[in-house]
């Protein structure tokens, strides 16, 4: 089933150390909880079959074909290095994102759409500091949250869409550049996301 397109959400009040009051879609993958902004989302929908890329790190679970193109599928165990997602049979849906390019979360499913109050991390709270052209580049390296969230008692991780893009992208790339290092080259290995495909950059 897919979810209809997810509208920006009202203007927010800013509170000391607290991100405003936001929509954020609940999920759940490899049995935790997480939560992501809803504007961030395109769709909701049962994965299709994915292609597995040959040599490539656990956080990319494959690509598929989903309406007319073809996306990168991202798992977020397989970023943390925990199981890879590839052959997980448990994670059958995707979760779509649409920023500066289209791809998708592999997770197990969609919960609900709630107003959470999300506490920001101190990383990315120093990065927000650096000016709006560099603070995106800058969040640290390896941070794919932007913050945590109380929801009905527990704890959420709240997932920052592009910085955990940017992360699987480099994972990817070290691990082919790390694998090409025995021979000799002189290129380096690039995956472009947003195509599911890899280029060879000179």
């Amino acid at each position: 089933m897919i979810a209809p397109t997810l509208a920006q959400n009202e203007s927010q009040t800013a509170k000391p150390d607290i991100s405003s009051s936001s929509k954020h879609l609940l999920f759940r993958s490899d049995g935790h909880w997480y939560a992501v902004p809803a504007i961030a989302v395109r769709q909701i929908t049962t994965s299709p079959e994915r292609i597995a890329i040959p040599n490539c790190h656990g956080a990319l679970a494959g690509v598929c074909h989903l309406r007319s193109e073809f996306i990168p599928v991202v798992s977020i165990s397989g970023l943390q290095g925990l199981t890879s997602a590839a052959n997980d049979e448990t994670q059958k849906t995707l979760l779509v994102i649409n920023g500066k390019a289209t791809w998708a979360l592999l997770i197990a499913e969609a919960g609900s759409i709630e107003t959470l109050d999300v506490v920001r991390s101190q990383a990315i709270k120093a990065a927000d500091q650096l000016p709006n052209d560099h603070a995106s580049e800058n969040h640290p390296g390896g941070t794919i949250e932007s913050g945590t969230a109380m929801h009905e008692g527990e704890i959420l991780r709240v997932l920052d869409p592009d910085s955990h893009y940017r992360e699987t992208q480099r994972l990817i790339e070290n691990n082919w550049q790390a694998s090409a290092q025995p021979q000799t080259v002189t290129g380096r290995n690039k995956i472009n996301l947003s195509q599911g495909t890899n280029d060879e950059t000179k």
